[in-house]
């Protein structure tokens, strides 16, 4: 699918999860993966068939990913644990991520209700006892009454880093590489200039900065002060 079409197609599937979700809210794990996660990752390039693993087993372990996208069957690239629609991400949730990821030795994972998406760089946090994951990214879908065309644009714009192409290129990696560099400007430049931003909007910032994208995300104003 191409990422224009992949724009159009997200924003049904965004409409269509926030009307699902309005009318019956009490949607099990089961529901959450195959209804809302699936179809998204399908419209990133990934095949059900041949590149999606479900319950994929950690090794030495009775546990179970629910969800693990393979690059030629080989060795997971993203690792996702989902939980039900209405449940609220939290830490444990994390932890249990932070588990596969380190018990794999896969970089990327990602966790989320199909509502909101949060992506984990394992880079960027350990397994110590007490050491929180800090979130690289987040998206939240299901606020639909009050997107636009351009925030399921920009919404698009992000999640297409998790397409197979991508993923298969490295464009992935690369981000994560780059990342903590350009957040450290950014919050260095912000504080000289006394400029109050979240860091949640710093990221968004720089994340689509990385991705060429960053005039979909943040006023002129904003985004002037960020260069510098």
């Amino acid at each position: 699918m191409l990422k224009t079409q992949f724009k159009i197609e997200l924003g049904k599937h965004i409409e269509a999860m926030f009307n699902d979700h309005c009318d019956n809210p009490k949607k099990g794990e089961p529901n959450t993966v195959v209804k809302y996660v699936v179809p998204v990752l399908e419209m990133l390039g990934w095949d059900k068939m041949a590149d999606i693993e479900f319950e994929y087993k950690a090794h030495n372990s009775k546990k179970a990913c629910d969800i693990a996208l393979m690059l030629e069957r080989q060795k997971p690239a993203v690792l996702i644990e989902v939980k039900p629609l209405d449940d609220d991400l939290r830490e444990p949730h994390v932890s249990q991520l932070a588990y596969y990821l380190h018990t794999e030795k896969v970089r990327w994972g990602i966790v989320t209700n199909g509502r909101e998406w949060r992506f984990y760089d394992k880079k960027r946090f350990s397994q110590k006892k007490g050491q929180k994951a800090r979130t690289l990214f987040r998206l939240v879908l299901n606020d639909y009454k009050h997107l636009d065309k351009k925030d399921v644009s920009r919404i698009a714009d992000i999640l297409w880093v998790l397409s197979r192409e991508n993923v298969t290129r490295g464009f992935l990696d690369a981000i994560g590489d780059n990342f903590l560099a350009e957040f450290l400007k950014g919050e260095k430049q912000m504080k000289k200039a006394e400029f109050d931003l979240s860091r949640d909007e710093l990221k968004k910032y720089i994340f689509c900065k990385l991705i060429k994208n960053r005039h979909k995300i943040l006023s002129h104003k904003t985004r002037h002060l960020l260069r510098g």
